[in-house]
């Protein structure tokens, strides 16, 4: 039976270049993004924000 190791990071919506090279760094150490979902606030204005996101990677423990 596969046994797996989770990761859970928390990017700010303010996405720069340095986010886009940890996740594909990630990957390139074997962490698979299994699931992204945004965290979501209330503005001032009474609308509503995705303040960031959080990705949830994945890989086989050997």
């Amino acid at each position: 039976m596969k046994k797996w190791e989770y990761r859970i990071l928390e990017v700010s919506m303010d996405l720069n270049d340095n986010d886009e090279i940890e996740v594909n760094n990630l990957g390139k150490e074997g962490w698979e993004m299994i699931s992204v979902t945004s965290i979501i606030k209330d503005s001032v204005s009474g609308g509503s924000y995705t303040s960031s996101v959080i990705f949830t990677l994945k890989r086989e423990l050997e």
